[in-house]
């Protein structure tokens, strides 16, 4: 199973665990050349259930949001829970 969350994030299923992965592709420095190039970070995180996974994908989301100002978090925050009140309905 594969469940996309955003651009970034989705889980997917082994035989035991759901497994919330991130991906992000931008344009950095090389350290050795100083040209642009494309790097991707990429990290995984092991849960046996999927509220685990949900609630961790919230939290990093918004953790790793541009958001500036409250109004925008805000509405983060529900975009957010509404995915996951879908996802567990």
């Amino acid at each position: 199973m594969q469940l996309y969350l955003d651009e970034n994030f989705h889980i997917e299923t082994d035989s035991n665990n759901f497994i919330l992965k991130f991906s992000n592709t931008y344009i950095g420095k090389d350290k050795k050349t100083n040209k642009d190039k494309e790097i991707t970070s990429k990290d995984e995180w092991y849960f046996p259930k999927l509220s685990q996974a949900l609630e961790t994908y919230f939290n990093e989301s918004l953790k790793r949001s541009d958001s500036e100002l409250i109004t925008d978090l805000y509405i983060e925050v529900k975009r957010v829970e509404a995915l996951i009140k879908t996802i567990k309905n």
